[in-house]
């Protein structure tokens, strides 16, 4: 198979594919100039081992649709697609032809634990778990249970018996169970394994994927390239962390319906001291809550209030309706005037408003760098 370039109106990146890396770029990148070559020949020796694999190329200039679709905001960028579906994460990798065939002899490796005794599984207790209970590696299940547990092999370790060794668990068809690292106890998958239904993906997809994460220095970027903004909780990883779990119990209970419009993060507080300084705390003042929008870092006024029901969903709603933004520029919003204190109400019209002053974004400078990418825009303030 030759790396393709697509031309088509409607983007279909992987077709009959299992997995492809697709190089959106413009020509007059002089990134996207230097991969070109490079892309070319690893589409051409991975297409021989990897018939199942594609290789293609969206030229985002006279395919502006297909970039804006996929928000594509540098140049190259190199996503990723399992059975047609984009990864959030993208490659990242060396740009040669060699490095692009070993990541994809990585990622073409099934990466499922076959268990031959459930009770004497051993699991890492650091992870998330999903295990299979099948009837035979050559069904159908498994092709599909095979197709998603690649698709989040890097939100969960993925586990399947057969035969004898599961059928003690199989009293209704063919399951899966689902383990966090903190349980012994299997939550049971039961909607089937339709081919025509994504009930295992949407159900693994809710397991795997937390809805709050921790950030490092080593997914910051990828963190920052979702595009959403940070609700950050910095923490001191030497104190006492039960606030660590009622931030993600309250994030759970009051604001899943904001998990496309948000990114809810854990940030060890010594390791990203520097947005602290920013803030004008220190890790002295340990736990704190902001938001960065890449724009601006907005604080949470009290962490005290945390547990107060909706004081964090108001927090985020302040962000989405611009009053944050808005406070900045102009101060806070007036507030209703106490009609038992005329006098009061006199002197503060006279009085000079208090201007809020959040500083510049800290997480957006963890954004990619000038020196690998053409960026197509900051996210400075105007």
């Amino acid at each position: 198979m030759e790396c393709i370039s697509n031309v088509y109106a409607t983007f279909s990146p992987t077709g009959k594919a299992e997995f492809a890396i697709v190089n959106f770029y413009a020509d007059w990148c002089h990134f996207s100039q230097s991969l070109k070559p490079i892309f070319d020949q690893a589409s051409d020796e991975i297409q021989r081992e990897f018939p199942t694999v594609m290789l293609a190329k969206v030229n985002c200039i006279t395919q502006a649709n297909v970039a804006n679709k996929y928000h594509v905001n540098k140049y190259p960028t190199l996503k990723l697609y399992r059975d047609g579906r984009v990864l959030k994460k993208e490659y990242r990798g060396q740009r040669t032809a060699e490095a692009f065939k070993e990541f994809v002899r990585v990622q073409m490796k099934d990466d499922i634990e076959v268990v031959p005794d459930v009770e004497k599984m051993k699991l890492d207790t650091d992870r998330r778990h999903i295990i299979g209970y099948l009837e035979s590696k050559e069904s159908k299940t498994y092709d599909i249970f095979r197709r998603v547990a690649n698709f989040f092999r890097s939100d969960c370790q993925f586990h399947v018996a057969f035969g004898e060794a599961s059928v003690s668990f199989r009293h209704g068809g063919d399951t899966a169970g689902f383990r966090d690292s903190q349980s012994t106890d299997d939550i049971y998958y039961s909607n089937g394994f339709s081919p025509g239904n994504n009930y295992f993906f949407q159900w693994t997809q809710d397991k795997c994927v937390p809805l709050v994460r921790e950030i490092t220095f080593q997914n910051a970027e990828e963190l920052t390239e979702e595009g959403l903004p940070f609700l950050l909780l910095f923490y001191d990883p030497n104190g006492d962390n039960k606030i660590v779990e009622t931030f993600r119990k309250i994030v759970g209970s009051e604001l899943y319906s904001e998990k496309d419009n948000m990114n809810f993060l854990t940030a060890n507080g010594y390791q990203f001291s520097h947005p602290l300084v920013h803030l004008g705390k220190s890790t002295a003042d340990l736990p704190l809550i902001a938001i960065d929008d890449f724009r601006h870092m907005y604080l949470y006024k009290d962490i005290n209030k945390l547990s107060e029901p909706s004081s964090l969903k108001e927090f985020i709603a302040d962000l989405h309706s611009g009053k944050l933004h808005r406070e900045f520029h102009h101060g806070p919003d007036p507030t209703k005037p106490n009609p038992s204190d005329a006098a009061s109400e006199s002197s503060n019209k006279d009085s000079t408003k208090e201007v809020s002053t959040p500083p510049k974004s800290q997480f957006a400078k963890l954004s990619p760098s000038d020196q690998r990418y053409s960026l197509l825009g900051q996210r400075d303030e105007l």
